[in-house]
């Protein structure tokens, strides 16, 4: 297991990798540094970027619980898992998460926002299936 100021410059360039398009490299970086630890909760929030990236939503939501399980005091990862939960268009875990979120930090405009579309989303979901 490496330091944890390695992993974090690691899981930057694994993040920076990813943004410049470069999934095959950000991938193998990724392995290298759950390779190393397997409990890194950073490490699993770029895995969640990548899927994303990808196209595999459950994969990504996977990770990204992992992250907010390994690190649940970092509202970074909490805000992530529910806009995946959002984009997924699981209304009830999306409203769970940032309800979680705000109760950690109160003024996290995007938790807050996320909250909003889940109720919303779950009362369209009522409405849309309501027999006239």
């Amino acid at each position: 297991m490496g330091s944890t100021t390695d992993l974090f410059k690691e899981c930057e360039k694994a993040e920076a990798l990813l943004s410049n398009g470069d999934l095959r490299g950000a991938a193998d970086l990724c392995k290298h540094i759950l390779d190393r630890d397997p409990d890194y909760a950073y490490g699993h929030y770029i895995m969640s970027l990548l899927f994303k990236k990808t196209g595999d939503l459950d994969k990504a939501i996977t990770f990204a619980d992992m992250a907010a399980k390994g690190a649940p005091n970092i509202t970074m990862f909490h805000t992530w898992l529910g806009e995946l939960w959002l984009q997924k268009k699981d209304y009830p875990a999306a409203e769970q998460t940032s309800r979680k979120t705000l109760a950690m930090n109160p003024n996290n405009v995007d938790a807050l926002g996320q909250l909003f579309a889940s109720l919303i989303g779950q009362q369209k979901k009522k409405r849309d299936t309501r027999n006239y």
